[in-house]
């Protein structure tokens, strides 16, 4: 078993010592746990009995602790929860880590500082799981793509709109998206026409090129969700990461199309056309207080028909308007309810054997690309 310390996101995503193929089991997982439960009743009670798990807290995070506690709970085990505003500011970090190891089968940080997180999880002795740091946010990104494995029915071939700041996760959706097949758009500009920079984003290109994917960033919502400029022309800062780094845009192509075009009807077209080729899927936000990267009904009208939105909590009331956030289009809730499988998931697989029942997701849409063809026909 590959999957024994997650002391980092990185180990999910930068250095893969959770492979492509654990990745997906654990949605797997997640999804058979979830569906096996609900039509059988809780079958996994007594899946981790007498296991214990250490959960310690640099902050208070209600959602979080209710989150982590059911799935424990849930699953036979016991979880003490510790919240402690300074432990990463005390000395001896690696002892806390030796500490723990005696007093749980599992230990769950969250901490400010992914060197901190590293620090228990260099010496403990037993399975280390890193909620989140300033770096990354596995947890969360992993039930999103759960959740959207679920409406969709596969993950290849979206493509996602992320409108909102720098954050860790941004950084753990540039890292994992890719590997799925899945296309990014993005803006985390605190203002129009100002580049910005998220960490990890070396490593998503990297994986962009291995997987075929595409990595697009815009300055405005609009940008994101119809996935082009109308610009003729790209803002500088856009023009060096496209040679410098490979951020992809697709304005040159639609300049070239466009001057091929000879009648003004052929244009109409050609921009309809178009327009489809970069649109989202899915727009992610996160909480912030910007409001150029506020999300309205009038941008989300370039999305695509069936278009979606994933929160992930809390929410400060600037980032998307309400009509959108309290609609049939928000996934925001079955993400909620979804984040307590995913975490049983990773337990099951952080502290015992677990086989699925159902058949592992059809993530590339295989079948449903095999039954449109059928329709057709």
């Amino acid at each position: 078993m590959e999957l024994q310390h997650t002391k980092k996101l990185a180990d999910v995503t930068e250095e893969a010592r959770i492979f492509f193929r654990e990745l997906k089991a654990l949605i797997w997982t997640a999804i058979d746990l979830k569906t096996g439960n609900q039509a059988e009743g809780y079958r996994c009670s007594h899946l981790l009995d007498d296991r214990s798990v250490v959960v310690l807290f640099a902050h208070p995070n209600a959602r979080m602790q209710t989150t982590l506690n059911t799935a424990i709970q849930k699953l036979g085990a016991t979880a003490t929860t510790i919240v402690d505003l300074n432990w990463e500011s005390k000395q001896c970090t690696e002892e806390l880590g030796r500490f723990l190891s005696h007093l749980a089968d599992l230990v769950c940080v969250q901490g400010e500082f992914n060197s901190s997180v590293e620090k228990i999880a260099d010496d403990a002795s037993v399975p280390v799981l890193s909620l989140g740091c300033c770096l990354h946010s596995t947890l969360q990104v992993l039930t999103d793509l759960m959740t959207l494995q679920e409406h969709f029915g596969r993950l290849k071939g979206l493509r996602v709109g992320w409108v909102g700041p720098a954050c860790p996760l941004l950084n753990t959706y540039l890292l994992l998206l890719p590997r799925f097949g899945v296309d990014m758009n993005f803006s985390s500009s605190p203002c129009a026409g100002l580049g910005s920079s998220p960490r990890c984003l070396d490593g998503a290109f990297k994986y962009c090129k291995h997987h075929n994917t595409e990595l697009k960033e815009f300055y405005t919502v609009a940008e994101v969700i119809r996935g082009y400029t109308r610009d003729k022309s790209l803002p500088t800062s856009i023009q060096s990461n496209s040679s410098a780094t490979g951020v992809s845009s697709d304005v040159s192509i639609r300049t070239t199309l466009y001057a091929l075009a000879s009648s003004t009807q052929l244009q109409g077209i050609l921009e309809q056309e178009l327009d489809k080729l970069g649109i989202v899927h899915v727009i992610v936000t996160t909480t912030h207080n910007n409001r150029t990267l506020a999300i309205t009904e009038k941008e989300v009208d370039h999305a695509d028909p069936e278009w979606v939105l994933l929160h992930s909590l809390p929410r400060s009331g600037t980032e998307v308007c309400d009509s959108i956030f309290y609609s049939d289009r928000s996934l925001m809730l079955k993400s909620v309810a979804n984040m307590v499988w995913m975490a049983q998931s990773i337990f099951t697989k952080l502290m015992t054997e677990y086989f699925q029942e159902i058949p592992m997701p059809d993530f590339d849409g295989e079948h449903l690309k095999r039954t449109m063809k059928k329709n057709i026909c």
